[in-house]
């Protein structure tokens, strides 16, 4: 029996109930059913309402296997496996007895189920409840983890299985003990090597090189994988064996990184307790400081893109380590598990377990009422596949089902045969498993040709394989696939073409990426399928007219036009519309094309479009919906695809389809050539054709040292440039070429920033409307495929290549991003014609002593992202003309040449993030600066020297975590053309220093004066005159809470956005600024009402509040005082870990009867959510309901004393009439929603889980003026 279902169970001394074994306790008079998890509170009568159904405020079971009379043998809390099973031996003993004829039992059906493995006694009980969780977008339960975890363990061979141990589902819980109330991780490993003692008695967890325990909390699975335990004793307790190639260690491998977050010590400190015990003879403090150091390691991998498939990634993590688990495993192995499959693969796993669950079942007898039933096996066989039992019966089904599957099947295995050719064209050279692959794939075509010539001469498949066999076999062949899932866009592909809504189809991405190979694998195989009748390619170029196209199109379907254009039109769109299921295929479109015009009707006959294009906009202006159109992606190149890239390139170098063999002195200097390339197929195949026959080292190098020279080949250089003479206006022309000068892979806003700073965009402007250009900009590049948009912003290395032979051919640029220098490269190559240089994102650690690059044109020097700790005090001696430079993310960086203080051309200086630089060299003579960003620099003492003779200066940020006095009035008065400041993390700013800045647009700062503060809000933002962006931060903030989380870089490109936030400050009167859209509260020790602490001097506009971790706040609003009274606009109302708040308005408190006013603070709220705040019991008094006729959305969760949501009674009904969410979660003293009936529009916007006390509410609904009352369950 279950440790929490003891035999002491009494309840006012009646007899044990038979329903006691059904449910086991979590807490005090709480309990979790066995079989479907459900909590709930009371006791023995209680349990039995909930398992047999008969209460009325108590859900039925759903998942109890059956009623006395039969032979249950689920497994339970209270029954083991091995019980299970002996009673399974019972009963084939009596069919045995009983020979083929089988009883079946007159009782109700147990649920359907058997075990595997069969015959051992740890075996896993699979029932189809269990089984239907296979089914798309559900959870996997522990049944179904804990079968296939068996089922690859089986797998392994008889030698290798000694290595691992695997435990089942049950052991976390236990380890941690989640059946407590408590709802942390509990980490004391002593009691919990207790807990799990018996468990493991046999079995010495040091002799193994892997162990396994899946994970199951907070709605989640995850993965632990413990390596070698045994050598932490070794590893770890000396620096000399540190690095050993057998290293222990602890894996977290998690789908959703983020909610495991609490397993850090429980595993080191349970290990350290088994340690213990099997080694009498060693020191508590030894043992435990060894463990404690045991690395645990949170692995980047593969992330589910849903909220569903934890428990199948889960598999998939233990099925591919598995595969690859090394002898000797140490951290240096890890990097390789970034890129370990691609996210879709994991879900397929579905259909396999459906597969190997039929299989398990065909050697299993089914279970019925505790009989066995012959019949179960095909009904369960039926659920597997998700059809009816009527569907799918003993021969396989009619023979119309069978030809059917046989033709799909054909179908699959064709398109799988035509795949090599495309991933051979990515750069994938078939390797020795691929043809093995294939072999059986081809085994299979001819077995199923077989079958279908069968079922075509006799309408039977005689002795040949089933369909459906055949069929099962296609998808375990799948699952062995060597490179994985097929292309998504491939498959999008198809998907779109069959989709008969769907009429335009578009293929975008950079030139040369294989936009025009993916359309033509299409066209031919469409072709061989005959899935449309017509496929029709006119390439229609960049030199594109109306007539030229109609001209193409009439060659290629073979007819006459004349007349003009409209005639023409007309003659096409009649030829066309003669034909049915017709594909026309545009490649290579450059501008928008007027299809009525041309002639091309769409929504007749089936005719389709399909247009390849590098800009996507393009296709958008043709109507094409975004989601029907495919982009090519050219990811970041990882080291398999660089293998890919390397063995593509053997590919083309070679003689027909045979790979080149190249001389060992060739080879690094030919893999660095490939290299070059970047991945983009068009540049590999060029660069193939033009060494071919290159045997000499010579050849190779001079290649080599052309590319690094930033030249290219002339075919690949014309098609890209193409992107580029397709802007048409030149200040887009001019930015992009500015854009080969960043790092390779950069966000995008700081990309508009640096764009801004490069000084492309000046003119008398706001700013806003010139970071809104610096926007537009972007789009256009990423639309023409000239940058790359992965979520940051990428150019390609072929791209930057032609950007820099551009700039090249008028100027002297030296451009080197991303190329893993270490130095500065050497004085030769610093010459005087030097107009702009980038060593951006290198690893350059310092620069010689001595070093004086003569320069005097070089005009932007960019040194940003690397690891410079010092500059010689020399370096900018002859760089007088320089107005651009960028220092920013030289962490190591500690301070600046004098030198620094005499370049007077400079107009913008960038030395964001250098955290070390101690000390700026005085800026006064820098009288042309314009723009100065030193954000981050958190060691820095005082504010630069000279600030104030800056009078052309417009943006200023010198924000930072860290709180530092800045002298008032030393500095920023007088900087009348400021567009942009931010102080945070300076203290003692004065209305004073800022008072002139007429200019203003943004302005971020910080306070810690109540007097200053509310005369800043007083006397520039309530005049209407302050900047119309503000962040505005008074007190302290704690690192966990807000503090100044927002990004310092980009504050600037979030114009019109109004917040104040408070941190820990003394509750005395703050002013709020009339226009203010956002208030939050954070991290507050000392305020216990919110409308005590803040006030106003008139009507307040603002939309959101967000007030969170504040341990004194007992009530937000009083509905009186002058804050209440002009709160007129309030959206939104967040709140979240409030440890005292009891109330949301304080009036209740006093027990105030009468209504509200309709019009008051909660007039306009939509939004109303509250999180972890513990003592309140009533969230929503009977006065407030009147104000909430706007509100749509409630969520309340863990609150652990809330009892009402609307408090009142039976009388008291619930008006809602624009809600369409309520959601309750974790509120274990709910006892109801409302006593009286809740008027509401839809039954389905009730969302309750976890809360066991609640009574069921009474609803109506309210349905254009009607009303129908009902009890929701």
């Amino acid at each position: 029996m279950d440790g929490a279902c003891g035999s002491k169970r009494k309840r006012g001394g009646r007899p044990k109930s038979k329903y006691w074994n059904e449910a086991g306790k979590i807490g005090k008079d709480m309990w979790k059913c066995n079989h479907c998890k459900e909590k709930f509170s009371g006791g023995a009568t209680r349990i039995e309402e909930h398992i047999t159904g008969k209460g009325n405020s108590i859900r039925k079971c759903s998942k109890y296997p059956g009623h006395e009379g039969g032979h249950n043998i689920i497994a339970s809390g209270s029954t083991s496996p091995r019980e299970a099973l002996h009673t399974l031996n019972q009963l084939r003993e009596d069919e045995i007895n009983l020979g083929d004829q089988i009883v079946e039992h007159d009782s109700a059906a147990f649920e359907k189920a058997f075990f595997y493995p069969k015959g051992d006694p740890d075996a896993v009980c699979i029932r189809n409840s269990d089984i239907e969780l296979l089914q798309p977008e559900k959870c996997l339960n522990d049944n179904i983890i804990d079968f296939y975890i068996n089922y690859l363990k089986n797998k392994l061979p008889t030698d290798k299985q000694d290595r691992f141990h695997f435990f089942n589902c049950f052991f976390f819980p236990k380890l941690v003990d989640l059946s407590t109330d408590n709802p942390s991780i509990a980490s004391d490993g002593k009691a919990a090597f207790q807990r799990v003692s018996k468990l493991t008695r046999k079995v010495n967890l040091f002799e193994k090189d892997y162990i396994f325990i899946p994970i199951n909390y907070s709605l989640h699975w995850s993965l632990i994988v413990i390596c070698h335990p045994a050598e932490v004793m070794t590893c770890y307790r000396d620096e000399e064996t540190k690095g050993s190639p057998k290293e222990a260690c602890i894996l977290h491998m998690d789908s959703r990184k983020g909610i495991h977050q609490d397993l850090h010590n429980v595993f080191q400190s349970y290990l350290c307790e088994e340690w213990k015990e099997r080694h009498n003879n060693v020191r508590d403090d030894d043992v435990s400081s060894i463990f404690l150091h045991l690395p645990f390691v949170p692995l980047e991998l593969p992330q589910q893109q849903n909220a569903y498939d934890c428990g199948i990634f889960l598999l998939h993590y233990v099925e591919r380590f598995l595969e690859q688990a090394p002898i000797n495993f140490n951290r240096s192995m890890i990097s390789k598990f970034s890129y370990w499959f691609p996210p879709p693969d994991a879900p397929l796993k579905r259909s396999h377990i459906q597969k190997l669950l039929i299989a398990a079942e065909g050697d299993n007898k089914m279970i019925v009422g505790g009989s066995v039933n012959p019949q179960n096996s095909t009904k369960l066989s039926a659920a597997l596949l998700g059809g009816d039992v009527e569907d799918h019966t003993v021969n396989g089904g009619s023979n119309g089902d069978d030809a059917l599957t046989i033709n799909q099947l054909l179908s699959k295995l064709t398109r799988e045969e035509d795949w090599l050719h495309w991933r051979e064209f990515q750069g994938n050279k078939r390797k020795r498993q691929d043809d093995d692959w294939l072999d059986k794939l081809k085994d299979l075509k001819k077995r199923a040709i077989d079958v279908k010539n069968s079922l075509h001469q006799s309408g039977s498949t005689n002795e040949l394989d089933e369909p459906s066999e055949l069929d099962i076999e296609f998808d375990v062949l799948l699952i062995q696939k060597p490179w994985g899932l097929r292309d998504k866009n491939v498959k999008k592909m198809w998907d779109l073409l069959e989709d008969e809504e769907v009429f335009i189809i578009g293929i975008d991405g950079m030139g040369g990426v294989g936009k025009t190979f993916m359309a033509t694998h299409i066209k031919n195989e469409i072709k061989r399928k005959g899935t449309f009748k017509d496929v029709f390619w006119v390439t229609v170029s960049h030199d594109f007219t109306t007539f030229k196209l109609q001209h193409d199109i009439a060659e290629t379907i073979q007819v006459k036009l004349y007349g003009d254009e409209m005639t023409r039109a007309t003659i096409l769109t009649s030829e066309l519309e003669k034909r049915e299921k017709t594909l026309l295929i545009l490649d290579d479109v450059w501008d928008y094309i007027d299809l009525q015009k041309v002639g091309i009707p769409l929504k007749v006959n089936g005719i389709k479009l399909i247009i390849t294009t590098r800009l996507k906009h393009v296709c958008l202006q043709m109507d094409c919906l975004p989601n029907n159109i495919i982009t090519i992606p050219l990811n970041i190149i990882t080291e398999e695809e660089e293998e890919e890239a390397w063995e593509l390139f053997l590919l083309k170098l070679g003689h027909r389809g045979t790979p080149a063999r190249l001389s060992p002195h060739v080879l690094e200097i030919a893999r660095s050539v490939v290299m070059k390339c970047d991945g983009l197929p068009l540049g590999i195949s060029v660069m193939a054709r033009t060494m071919k026959g290159k045997n000499e080292i010579h050849w190779w190098r001079h290649a080599l040292n052309k590319l690094d020279r930033l030249e290219m080949g002339e075919e690949v250089l014309s098609v890209l440039k193409r992107s580029y003479d397709n802007l048409i206006e030149k200040d887009i022309q001019k930015c992009f070429l500015r854009s080969a000068l960043f790092p390779t892979i950069i966000r995008k806003e700081e990309w508009v920033t640096m764009v801004v700073e490069s000084g492309l965009l000046n003119g008398k402007r706001s700013l806003e409307e010139t970071f809104d250009e610096g926007r537009v900009i972007m789009d256009k590049l990423i639309n023409h495929s000239l940058l790359l948009d992965r979520g940051s912003l990428r150019m390609h290395g072929l791209v930057r290549k032609m950007a820099c032979h551009i700039l090249n051919d008028n100027h002297t640029y030296m451009i080197k991003c991303d190329e893993n220098l270490t130095k500065i490269p050497q004085m030769r190559e610093w010459t005087a014609d030097l107009e702009a240089v980038s060593l951006a994102g290198n690893e350059i650690e310092e620069i010689a002593e001595g070093t004086s690059p003569n320069c005097p044109g070089l005009s932007t020097l960019i040194l940003s992202h690397n690891l410079i700790s010092h500059i010689p005090k020399c370096f900018f001696r002859h760089m007088n003309a320089l107005t651009l430079l960028d220092l920013s993310c030289n962490r190591r960086l500690t301070s600046l040449p004098k030198s620094l203080s005499k370049l007077r051309s400079l107009t913008s200086l960038v030395l964001r993030q250098c955290s070390k630089l101690k000390d700026i060299p005085p800026l006064g003579d820098l009288q042309a600066l314009s723009r100065l960003d030193i954000s981050g620099c958190d060691s820095l003492l005082r504010v630069p020297e000279g600030l104030q003779n800056l009078k052309k200066l417009q943006c200023l940020n010198l924000s930072r975590d860290l709180y530092l006095s800045l002298l008032p009035g030393c500095a920023l008065p007088g900087l009348s053309n400021m567009q942009y400041l931010d102080l945070r993390g300076w203290s003692g700013i004065k209305v004073e220093d800022v008072k002139g800045m007429t200019m203003l647009e943004c302005f971020a700062v910080s306070f810690l004066d109540q007097d200053c503060y509310n005369r800043y809000v007083q006397e520039i933002q309530d005049t209407g005159y302050g900047p119309q962006t503000y962040f505005i931060y008074f007190g302290k903030f704690d690192d966990y809470t807000l503090g100044f989380s927002e990004n310092p870089i980009y504050l600037c490109l979030e114009f019109k956005r109004r917040r104040v936030c408070f941190g820990d400050c003394d509750e005395l009167p703050y002013l709020l600024p009339r226009d203010l859209a956002e208030l939050l509260v954070s991290g507050n020790h000392q305020w216990e009402c919110l409308c005590a602490a803040l006030s106003s001097n008139g009507s307040l506009s603002f939309k959101d509040i967000d007030i969170g971790y504040c341990t004194k706040l007992k009530s937000l609003f009083c509905v009186s005082c002058s804050l209440c009274t002009n709160i007129q606009n309030l959206k939104s109302l967040k709140l979240n870990n409030l440890d005292s708040l009891s109330v949301i308005c304080k009036e209740d408190v006093a027990g105030l009867t009468q209504s509200l006013s309709r019009r008051g603070v909660f007039s306009h709220l939509k939004e109303l959510s509250i999180d972890g705040c513990h003592q309140i019991e009533k969230l929503l008094t009977p006065g407030l309901v009147p104000q909430l006729q706007n509100l749509e959305s409630i969520s309340v969760s863990d609150c652990e004393s809330i009892k009402e949501i609307f408090a009142g009674d039976s009388s008291d009904n619930i008006a809602l009439p624009k809600l369409t969410k309520l959601l309750l979660r974790w509120l274990p003293e709910l006892k109801t929603v409302c006593k009286g009936i809740l008027l509401i529009n839809s039954e389905d916007i009730l969302e309750i889980d976890y809360c066991p006390n609640h009574e069921k509410p009474r609803i109506s609904l309210c349905i254009r003026n009607s009303c129908k009352e009902k009890t929701k369950s």
